[in-house]
């Protein structure tokens, strides 16, 4: 960086030298060329260069800052800065090559708020007692990313509003297992859902050059919203520059992997002979060590998951009932959660009332198990025999129920 600053100066004084004229006749109209000049090269001096210019609301001098940014392939953001609030602002300087997923936060609070680090001045306005009422703007993608982030939450306060209004209904039908009650109520919900997922794809298709419009796509692909050949040719309307994104090209391959014919022996052993689904062993929520050999069944369905997963929460109480159908029949369900938290998983399988066994490692996408089976999304499913080979992978919905009945009947 100071290189780089020296090389500037040097540039500049050049520009100087030559711009002074002995004529001072055309002194003014030279001077104008040369801020002009200088503009100009300042520019391409700083084009990777950031500043995030905060203000905290209601804050103590003192309170810390956190800046993290999101990174190829890794579960959890990573912090690149700390700031601390003065007189109720907070500054962050540094330099990103393209722009990329970040966070704010402040320490202490779990919650964090998305932006879009990228080159320029960043304006953001943290609301510590809500995260979410922060406000970014001042560079083109966080403009964007704003616009999208307001009308989001607008349709998912609308959304949570529907679920506290039906919580006791949601309650008595979970407890009762009652599938009639539960697809009534999503069935009332499926408008303000539809409003969501309408509006996401109105914004992918009218501002192709955002990079909040990658982010959307990539949530669609997670949600099971679109498929992989839906979301290719989504994305291929997106902004050239934007497809030349490190994320961007990350997306791209996630797409064609997922467009490659389904091989059943992906997780297992590269032989030919073999297409036998890897051992594994963790623990269960009562702290006993189970392993996936150890379990016996006609058919065995490893089920990647976790608490804080919306579709994987959403599919519960079809797994819910798959389980009842076929358990007394040879089905046998193994959970394996990519949970972090204990306490959290052991909440939604009560909540969600998943009698089926259990395990996890707690360690999110880093689980060894997830890293043995190659997980990189969940849900995510694999099918074995009585052999404890694998038949099927990511099967859900309709076409894992028909396929257990194929199996089954």
């Amino acid at each position: 960086m100071k290189i780089l600053f020296e090389i500037c100066l040097q540039v500049t004084n050049s520009l100087r030298r030559i711009f002074v004229h002995k004529n001072q006749s055309n002194l003014y109209m030279k001077n104008i060329v040369f801020g002009v000049a200088i503009a100009l090269l300042l520019t391409s001096c700083n084009n990777k260069a950031y500043t995030i210019n905060g203000t905290g609301k209601k804050m103590k001098d003192g309170t810390e800052i956190i800046i993290e940014k999101s990174l190829p392939k890794a579960t959890n953001p990573t912090a690149i800065d700390t700031a601390k609030v003065t007189k109720g602002n907070f500054v962050s300087e540094g330099e990103i090559d393209e722009p990329t997923l970040a966070f704010v936060s402040v320490k202490g609070k779990q919650a964090k708020f998305p932006f879009i680090l990228e080159h320029g001045d960043i304006q953001i306005e943290v609301d510590q007692d809500s995260i979410f009422k922060s406000k970014v703007s001042g560079t083109f993608n966080n403009d964007e990313f704003q616009l999208y982030f307001s009308e989001n939450v607008r349709i998912q306060r609308k959304i949570m509003a529907f679920q506290q209004q039906h919580m006791a209904e949601i309650m008595m039908a979970q407890q009762n297992r009652d599938m009639g009650a539960m697809m009534k109520l999503m069935g009332q919900m499926e408008p303000l859902q539809k409003e969501l997922s309408t509006f996401m794809e109105k914004f992918v298709k009218e501002h192709t050059k955002a990079f909040t419009s990658l982010l959307i796509l990539e949530n669609m692909l997670m949600s099971q919203q679109k498929t992989a050949k839906e979301l290719q040719k989504m994305l291929s309307h997106l902004d050239a520059d934007l497809l030349k994104t490190k994320r961007a090209e990350a997306f791209t391959k996630t797409l064609k992997d997922a467009l490659k014919p389904q091989q059943p022996t992906s997780a297992a052993p590269t032989s030919e002979a073999s297409q036998k689904a890897p051992d594994f062993t963790a623990k269960t929520p009562d702290g006993k060590e189970l392993s996936l050999y150890s379990l016996q069944g006609k058919v065995i369905l490893v089920d990647f998951w976790a608490s804080w997963c919306g579709p994987c929460r959403r599919e519960s109480p079809e797994m819910v009932q798959l389980y009842k159908d076929f358990k007394d029949k040879g089905l046998t369900i193994i959970g394996v959660s990519l949970d972090k938290e204990a306490a959290a998983w052991k909440k939604a399988i009560a909540s969600d009332h998943l009698d089926w066994n259990q395990v996890s490692n707690l360690k999110e996408f880093q689980d060894p198990i997830a890293v043995l089976y190659k997980v990189e999304q969940i849900p995510t499913n694999f099918l074995l025999n009585d052999k404890k080979e694998i038949i099927a992978k990511d099967l859900h919905g309709a076409d894992l129920r028909k396929k257990m009945a194929e199996l089954l009947n």
